[in-house]
């Protein structure tokens, strides 16, 4: 395996951990998560997943993905098995926004071919999409924990070095990596 390759494999081994502490922390009753918010977050991390593998063009690479594509769903699953989820009464502005440009991606992918324009507009989905996880946590800082987001930051870092390392000349290649970072 070359350098960024293991880079990106220890990014999606540190994913996988920081989704493991969440889904913990589900179970044991100490996070009430949108159920909407991680259903949405479920189909956006699969369009991304898609569009990177086939920008990146690497397996590995398509690593941490893979994993926050299986752990959004895990989070999901597990917050409606322990009904570990908020009250919330049918889509919002920014669900319907959300979903609405998932869709705008997806027609993009399809018709004009393009991974790269796809995973663009996903990329400005997500960053809607945590407007309302940045609302919750900046109203009550302990409803969610640090550390597994401190951990998915720093998958996105390890990620976006491993990018670089395989640097191939084009700068879409860090837009899912640092915007993930960045949210």
């Amino acid at each position: 395996m070359r350098p960024e390759e293991i880079l990106a494999c220890f990014a999606a081994l540190i994913h996988a951990v920081a989704f493991c502490y969440y889904i913990r922390e589900v179970r044991r009753g100490n996070i009430r998560t949108s159920l909407i918010g991680w259903g949405i977050q479920a189909c956006l991390v699969f369009l991304n997943l898609g569009t990177w593998r086939s920008m990146i063009g690497n397996w590995a690479m398509s690593a941490p993905p893979t994993v926050g594509s299986i752990g959004c769903v895990a989070v999901f699953l597990v917050a409606v098995k322990f009904s570990a989820f908020e009250e919330k009464k049918g889509l919002t502005l920014i669900d319907k926004t959300v979903l609405a440009l998932s869709a705008v991606a997806v027609i993009v992918w399809c018709l004009l071919r393009s991974a790269a324009y796809a995973n663009y507009i996903i990329q400005a989905s997500f960053l809607i999409s945590y407007a309302p996880f940045y609302e919750k946590v900046w109203k009550n800082p302990g409803k969610e924990p640090s550390r597994p987001w401190f951990l998915w930051s720093c998958t996105y870092v390890v990620l976006t070095a491993a990018v670089f390392l395989s640097w191939r000349g084009k700068p879409g290649d860090l837009v899912f990596p640092i915007m993930s970072f960045a949210e």
